[in-house]
């Protein structure tokens, strides 16, 4: 398998959060942060840990997501002998014209975290090349409603990571920036 059709992910997500705050603002200078979650190694794909999504494409994408049964048979969600996590598309049958695509994984975390959390992510290497929509994003309660933010997301042949806030009409921040 070509590294442009996996992703690779190594000690992926390390997540901490600052205690006792439930608001999001700056941190006091006497306040520190505490590891909540690290996803890595052979459980990374634990039930408990990621749902894996197997409703159409939200985009309309020629995609078929599976889940997370298949999605390990088909090793397409994968642990290498280095404990490097792996999301891959399905590049050894091509879909039929009635499909609803070709095969691939996307997964949503069974933990909803609060403000003020540090998100440590480290990539090894996202796919690149027509027809892949790598990206790590966060989302409210109701989505869109409560809008999206995205980290990291790459469309087909983009050679640079975008960064987006996505929001609704009317949409303010209630929180002043501390100068």
């Amino acid at each position: 398998m070509s590294r442009s059709a996996c992703l690779l992910i190594g000690l992926l997500l390390l997540v901490a959060a600052a205690a006792h705050l439930t608001e999001a603002r700056a941190l006091p200078p006497t306040q520190s942060y505490r590891l909540l979650t690290t996803y890595r190694g052979s459980g990374f794909f634990a039930a408990s840990n990621f749902t894996f999504e197997t409703e159409n494409d939200p985009t309309n994408g020629y995609v078929d997501y599976v889940g997370r049964d298949e999605a390990l048979s088909r090793h397409l969600a994968d642990v290498d002998a280095s404990g490097n996590a792996i999301l891959r598309v399905d590049t050894s049958q091509i879909p039929s014209n009635t499909a609803r695509g070709r095969k691939s994984v996307r997964i949503t975390s069974t933990t909803a975290y609060n403000p003020n959390t540090l998100f440590v992510l480290d990539l090894d290497h996202m796919p690149t090349g027509c027809a892949t929509w790598p990206a790590f994003w966060l989302v409210g309660d109701d989505w869109p409603i409560n809008g999206e933010i995205d980290i990291i997301e790459g469309v087909n042949t983009q050679s640079v990571v975008h960064t987006t806030l996505h929001t609704n009409d009317g949409c303010s921040w209630p929180v002043k920036a501390r100068r």
